[in-house]
């Protein structure tokens, strides 16, 4: 039999806190919580036209997961709402509403942290972009270090940055802390009636039992994707504006030099396509996002032969240690990003075989 955990200080004044206003059975770690409604109206929003069952109200839900706050995390709640008069509406149609608003926000819950992760890749995307554009100035030096725009592109490009971390980590999430703490504190979920006769109930297991989840697997492999698409878009618009000067510039090799060169156009218009594909999928909107299982497999494949070909024009031409560094550095960059976008793509596809759809990811 395993080993009862012990009840801290702390959590024993906490449940004596509760005890003078909930019945508590600390044997199985449950706590009773009833809410009083007169009308069954009151539970519903009655200002939303439906076809049948009013919605459940929102502010009920949100009253239901502030009270479920002050109870410990190693106990349950049996939950339960007191109606006088249930005004004719079945008691049946009253739990789905609940349990059917719950899931709607299990869908909010995912679309609100899909919009904060792309919203937080964008703007990293943008201090990148305003970073890039200060070096590439001060590299053709048409500024330098000691006037006010360097100083100004720099903090602009860090309020970008941190506007992007906040985004995706220090935002609190209403939908989320609400519906998970329903479901990871509620053992059931009861009605009553006036003279707190059981009416209805419904077990914990019994909320969630229909949600449609997006699998772990499938939700990393959509961020990586995304991941994978920035880094790739990025180097991609980077490396051709960084090519531009040296077509203007004598090179000792120019046969080198244009073989390298068409190859980074290649890698980078390959990687540019495969960035608004990722963007596109992980929106789940338009039209490039039937591109991401074709470049999945070009962008691998190119990138492998075109960082050979670019691996060979860096070390046959007489640069410096430090520019050989750079530019091997940014192949091992733009590599990096092919791998993690193609082992994504195998990642989606599997999470789709999984759910049966199979065919959204097929080649």
């Amino acid at each position: 039999m395993a080993k009862e955990k012990k009840i801290t200080k702390k959590v024993q004044r906490q449940l004596d806190l509760l005890s003078k206003y909930y019945e508590i059975d600390s044997e199985n770690h449950l706590i009773n919580i009833e809410l009083h409604y007169e009308k069954a109206s009151d539970l519903f929003e009655m200002d939303v036209v439906t076809k049948g069952t009013p919605k459940f109200k929102r502010e009920i839900l949100a009253r239901i997961s502030e009270l479920l706050e002050s109870v410990p995390e190693n106990y349950k709640v049996d939950f339960s709402i007191k109606v006088d008069d249930y005004e004719g509406i079945k008691v049946d149609n009253i739990l789905d509403s609940f349990k059917d608003q719950l899931e709607m926000f299990n869908f909010q819950i995912y679309r609100v942290k899909s919009g904060r992760m792309f919203t937080a890749v964008i703007l990293t995307l943008v201090s990148v972009a305003i970073l890039f554009v200060r070096q590439f100035l001060l590299n053709q030096q048409i500024i330098d270090d000691s006037i006010l725009l360097t100083e100004m592109l720099d903090i602009t490009a860090w309020v970008f940055l941190w506007e992007g971390v906040s985004t995706l980590f220090l935002r609190s999430d209403e939908y989320r802390d609400v519906s998970f703490r329903i479901i990871d504190h509620i053992k059931s979920f009861a009605l009553l009636d006036k003279s707190n006769k059981e009416v209805a109930k419904m077990e914990s297991e019994q909320i969630k039992k229909e949600w449609v989840n997006v699998s772990r697997r499938e939700k990393t492999a959509r961020k990586t994707l995304l991941i994978a698409g920035a880094i790739s878009f990025a180097t991609g618009v980077i490396t051709v504006v960084n090519l531009i000067p040296e077509f203007f510039r004598d090179q000792s090799n120019y046969t080198t030099f244009l073989m390298s060169a068409i190859a980074q156009i290649v890698m980078s218009v390959v990687g540019i396509i495969g960035g608004i594909g990722a963007c596109s999928l992980y929106c789940e909107s338009g039209k490039f996002q039937k591109a991401v299982p074709v470049v999945s497999y070009i962008y691998l494949i190119v990138d492998i032969l075109v960082v050979g070909v670019i691996g060979y024009a860096i070390f046959s031409e007489p640069t410096t240690v430090k520019e050989k560094i750079a530019a091997l550095f940014a192949v091992i960059i733009s590599l990096g990003a092919s791998i993690l976008y193609f082992v994504s793509y195998l990642m989606l596809r599997k999470a789709g075989k999984e759910n049966g759809e199979e065919d959204v990811y097929k080649l």
